[in-house]
């Protein structure tokens, strides 16, 4: 959760990452729980999932494993940012009715990059999220974007030169780690064939799968191409085609 302002809403234009491994949290926590209150303002186990699966839409990478520690540390976050979105508001930084105008613009650019709007919203039911709980997540990022760009008004844009230096010092930070985009996999039995298939449906085949017979390795994916998986008939063959 380290991306918010420029990082983050800069994904619209760079939406073009995809993780091919399932992705989806797992009820943790109950939905209406409240998990914490910034000025009265509660965050409910809903918020934070719904959250959690918008920035790994966004960044491409799967969600790891939630553990206690780590759930802990990303509400902790979302407190900050709730603060910071209050104070935005309060500060008249930007008003309401602009950061839904602005998120609405956001997203509809994301929607002819996906093609349409009925494609965006397939993707977004993979990520268990529906376009109006997206589009709530877009509007808090454009409160925060308003008071990045009020914090950072001042500053001087770096050079050239610097912008070299510091990627190349931090090289890893821009990198996107190689994925397989998986044609079939060839198992032993039917049986296994089935457990992998409800695996990778449910989004837990995250161990190492069986070697697939026809792969590529991509270091440019495509939005909007995660597999779908399905069993050929009278063949231990898990096959994939695209999900729209």
């Amino acid at each position: 959760m380290q991306f918010a302002r420029k990082s983050l809403l800069g994904a619209t234009a760079a939406f073009s990452l995809v993780a091919i491994a399932a992705c989806g949290i797992a009820s943790a926590a109950t939905n209406a729980s409240v998990l914490a209150t910034v000025n009265g303002q509660p965050i409910t186990g809903s918020q934070w999932k719904q959250s959690m699966e918008a920035i790994s839409l966004l960044s491409g990478q799967p969600i790891s494993k939630v553990t206690l520690s780590s759930k802990k540390r990303q509400v902790k976050e979302l407190m900050q940012w709730s603060a910071v979105e209050q104070w935005a508001i309060s500060h008249h930084l930007i008003t309401l009715p602009k950061a839904q105008s602005m998120a609405k613009g956001a997203i509809t650019a994301i929607e002819k990059q996906a093609g349409s709007q009925a494609t965006l919203v397939k993707q977004l039911t993979s990520y268990h999220l529906t376009l109006a709980e997206f589009t709530s997540f877009m509007v808090d990022q454009e409160k925060l974007e308003a008071v990045y760009t009020y914090t950072t008004k001042s500053l001087k844009p770096p050079t050239v030169a610097a912008e070299k230096a510091f990627y190349k010092a931090n090289g890893s930070y821009f990198a996107v780690p190689a994925t397989d985009q998986v044609r079939a996999i060839l198992v032993k039995s039917d049986t296994q064939a089935k457990t992998l298939e409800s695996d990778i449906t449910s989004g837990s085949a995250t161990r190492t799968l069986p070697s697939p017979s026809n792969h590529r390795r991509l270091r440019q994916r495509r939005l909007f191409t995660r597999p779908t998986a399905h069993i050929s008939p009278c063949r231990r063959r898990i096959k994939f085609g695209p999900s729209c």
